[in-house]
């Protein structure tokens, strides 16, 4: 558990490090411009919060501000799936930076959600490292041990995939390639 909380960290780390600097400016100007002129489906491999700084608050990745009081956004599946109603959808593959789990406590006071292993996304970014954390170890079908996490690395990615909002993210992506006339 010590070792695989450790390997989180030390990606974290080095993914905040470039995550926290503004991207460069013709990296913000090429998705500035690609956005004015198509509707965009960004599917991102990295964890990184730059389409989320270049795009501000112009875009659907599915997570709602069902409670003003929180620090959180709840991940509403319908939305996310609903892309065609939006101009930018951003689909984090492998998790993002902002995910996060929250005690059990919170969830239940704040979103009458019971389950240990809902990811939530931190409303303001500055905060989300202290907010990230790791739900319990599981086990996979075959007895191994699992530990879900915010952002997906190592192996049993099957599993670790089959939680929202990494479940309807990948049924977007195959939806987009499917239906993608180009």
């Amino acid at each position: 558990g010590l070792a695989i909380s450790d390997l989180l960290k030390v990606i974290t780390e080095s993914v905040e490090s470039y995550s926290n600097k503004p991207p460069e400016p013709w990296y913000n100007e090429f998705f500035l411009n690609l956005s004015r002129k198509y509707n965009l489906d960004i599917f991102n491999l990295n964890y990184d919060t730059w389409f989320e700084t270049i795009l501000k608050n112009k875009f659907n990745d599915g997570f709602i501000d069902s409670n003003p009081k929180s620090n959180y956004l709840e991940f509403n599946p319908q939305r996310a799936l609903n892309i065609k109603d939006y101009k930018i959808n951003i689909n984090h593959l492998h998790g993002q930076l902002d995910f996060s789990f929250i005690n059990n406590e919170t969830a239940n006071a704040e979103f009458d959600d019971d389950q240990f292993y809902t990811i939530y996304k931190v409303k303001e970014h500055n905060n989300s490292y202290i907010h990230r954390d790791g739900s319990s170890f599981q086990n996979t079908q075959s007895g191994e041990h699992l530990k879900n996490t915010t952002i997906i690395t190592g192996k049993y990615q099957t599993e670790k995939i089959a939680i929202s909002p990494f479940d309807t993210y990948r049924a977007n992506f195959q939806n987009c390639i499917m239906n993608n006339s180009h």
